[in-house]
């Protein structure tokens, strides 16, 4: 009896020790991962992120933690529950608003719910891009590798442009977080209008590779318009000259720009610009002195950084000079100029204006194939001018109508008398005849020569025929000193006289 007791008390203490042995729970923390680096995929932009797995042989799962810019981890957001047989995972990002590197961190669980330290922070590098259009530039900057702190190697820079396939450009020992790309591959310079990509890998002692974001950046710059095009220049007054240019299409470009030189094949000077053009055909202003410079134009196409990016043919204005001239005895006034070769169709013809005394043009003369023009001033002689006369010259284009006019030419017509003091009239050939030099050939004249009684000896109504020396067309008169009056019309028909003293002597 006694031993059926015992054996029942033994039974119920084993019994019962036995289920506080099953009932126990398990609080012993697994050992963590070992988080080896995480990188941006190049393909798609998402995250891979690769670990050592734990230690701990009862781990059921692993969890991915992720926090944007923190390195308290208490404050990361789990983003995936991952089999204890898996050592990798890959965050899909894209399409996501990633402005910043992503930090990630594993914690391992086991199969009683234990979970273990997190591993520390892994941070992608964040790669940002800009363009400077102006001066031809790119800057990437880039977030260091958060994670392997000082195992990092080396940098490299990976580019490439359009559909091409990457390229690293510089060499793998940058570690800086910044660089200035002036010029991609073989390319002299960046290529406007052209889409580039960029990402920076990073490399540590171990061998590991992370990559950063992809970063992609267009480089627009607006497209010089088509068939620019300078139709003429055209002096409008003293001061200014007239340019005409145009362009066919649209274009995004609206600011242009007077390139002048003072040589047709020199450096051009951008003199003035213009903004906020956006139809065609446009008439533009430059200010010189027409009347004396003669000048080489362009027009230039700006971008947005104010460069000249194309221009028009050459144009240059029409720079009229004239003097006036005897010729046989007669009075003319000769023009020049330079040829006009700038339209774009060619010059057809020139015509030849002459201002009249109420200051209207009339046209003269038009010429053809030469850029000489010779006024016979008989034409206009004894006409109420005060003394100038003004002209200007119009070149003609084939075809278009286009018209270029030169500046205003200005000419002084002289009204002057020159009388010799003495002569010599002894029959040699040689200062024989006392006659005036006129620089015109006047309407009215008239000369009289008076001995020293007041008498006159001698008249002539033609400024051709002087005095001959004789009296009255008789005798040669005694040397001495006489007397001359001349009065006669000036160019613009106004009367004048002339008196003075002519001596008479015979060289011995």
């Amino acid at each position: 009896m006694k031993w059926l007791i015992f054996t029942y008390y033994l039974i119920l203490i084993l019994f019962f020790s036995g289920e506080r042995e099953l009932f126990a729970q398990d609080t012993t923390l697994p050992e963590k991962p070992e988080l080896l680096y995480v990188t941006v995929d190049t393909a798609n932009n998402n995250v891979n992120i690769y670990w050592k797995k734990s230690t701990s042989s009862d781990v059921e799962y692993y969890i991915i933690y992720k926090k944007v810019n923190t390195l308290n981890p208490d404050e990361a957001d789990s983003i995936a529950f991952v089999p204890a047989t898996e050592d990798s995972y890959t965050h899909v990002t894209s399409g996501l608003p990633v402005k910043e590197p992503l930090l990630y961190s594993i914690s391992a669980v086991d199969m009683a719910g234990n979970k273990s330290i997190r591993t520390i922070l892994h941070g992608t590098i964040y790669t940002t891009l800009s363009y400077d259009s102006c001066n031809n530039t790119m800057t990437l900057r880039w977030t260091k590798y958060q994670g392997w702190e000082n195992n990092i190697s080396a940098y490299k820079v990976f580019a490439r442009r359009g559909n091409d396939t990457f390229q690293v450009f510089v060499p793998p020992d940058i570690m800086t977080d910044s660089m200035i790309v002036y010029k991609i591959a073989d390319d002299t310079k960046i290529r406007e209008n052209t889409q580039y990509y960029f990402f920076v890998q990073v490399l540590n002692y171990n061998y590991s590779v992370s990559n950063s974001n992809i970063v992609a950046k267009y480089t627009y710059m607006p497209l010089p318009p088509e068939d620019l095009l300078l139709d003429y220049v055209s002096v409008s007054s003293p001061r200014t000259v007239d340019l005409k240019f145009r362009y066919s299409g649209t274009s995004a470009i609206s600011s242009y720009a007077i390139l002048r030189s003072t040589m047709a094949f020199s450096e051009f000077e951008t003199v003035k610009s213009f903004n906020n053009i956006n139809s065609s055909p446009q008439t533009i202003q430059d200010s010189i002195i027409t009347s004396v410079n003669r000048y080489f134009y362009r027009i230039g196409a700006l971008n947005t950084c104010g460069i000249v990016i194309d221009t028009t043919n050459l144009g240059t204005n029409i720079l009229l000079l004239g003097y006036d001239t005897l010729i046989d005895k007669k009075q003319y006034n000769l023009l020049e100029w330079n040829p006009y070769n700038n339209f774009p169709l060619g010059t057809d013809s020139y015509d030849i204006y002459r201002l009249d005394t109420a200051g209207n043009e009339v046209l003269i003369s038009i010429v053809y194939a030469q850029n000489t023009y010779t006024d016979d001033l008989s034409n206009v002689q004894g006409q109420n001018y005060s003394g100038n006369i003004t002209y200007q010259v119009k070149a003609v284009e084939y075809g278009e109508g286009n018209v270029a006019f030169s500046n205003f030419c200005e000419i002084k017509v002289k009204s002057d008398v020159w009388m010799p003091n003495a002569f010599t009239p002894n029959g040699d050939g040689m200062n024989d005849i006392f006659i005036p030099r006129l620089s015109f050939i006047p309407d009215e004249f008239n000369m009289q020569i008076y001995d020293r009684y007041g008498i006159v000896i001698f008249s002539s109504g033609n400024p051709e025929i002087g005095w001959d020396g004789r009296i009255n067309g008789k005798n040669f008169a005694p040397e001495g000193v006489y007397i001359y009056h001349i009065q006669f019309s000036s160019f613009n028909g106004q009367s004048l006289s002339k008196t003075g003293h002519v001596t008479v002597f015979y060289p011995r």
